[in-house]
């Protein structure tokens, strides 16, 4: 059964978390790179700003049960 994970992250003010131009844009497309093509990792990433406050990033990560989402979590 497969299971979804989202959470909230907080984003420091004036960080263009959303922009690959940017250096903190390449950090966070390289996280979302790194747990979309590990092994054990979501069969999905998709993740975003708010329109109304940019501060709260959130991610949504799907995994094919529980136990990938526990193995995952291990690695």
């Amino acid at each position: 059964m497969p299971v979804i994970e989202f959470g909230l992250m907080g984003v420091k003010p004036n960080h263009a978390v959303t922009d690959p131009t940017t250096t903190e844009g390449q950090i966070l497309h390289q996280a979302w790179e790194s747990v979309s093509t590990t092994p054990n990792g979501p069969r999905w990433v998709y993740g975003g700003v708010e329109v109304d406050n940019p501060e709260r990033l959130w991610g949504f990560f799907e995994f094919e049960s529980v136990k990938q989402h526990e193995d995952f979590a291990k690695t």
